[in-house]
């Protein structure tokens, strides 16, 4: 079953924005960058649909389709290539 680590739900509103923003953002389970959303979201949702589309919307019944783990296996593969070029 998928975990809800960040617990984001109930914020529709810009009331509910500016009650989230003035308990400072270091009070919310927030993680610090983009990777660490990743990690953590392989880490606990590993074989769960992570992402899904379609190119073309004659395919939209076709989607390209990553789990979590596929998703974080294709990041690090990126990242390395991009580090190994400078």
């Amino acid at each position: 079953m998928r975990k809800d680590r960040y617990r984001f739900k109930g914020i529709s509103t810009i009331d509910d924005v500016k009650e989230f923003e003035s308990k400072g953002f270091d009070s919310h389970n927030v993680p610090q960058n983009s990777y660490s959303v990743i990690r953590q979201s392989f880490l606990d949702n590993q074989n769960e649909l992570a992402l899904s589309y379609f190119t073309l919307i004659d395919d939209y019944k076709k989607p390209f389709t990553y789990t979590y783990a596929e998703l974080f296996a294709k990041v690090n593969q990126t990242a390395n290539l991009i580090n190994s070029i400078g």
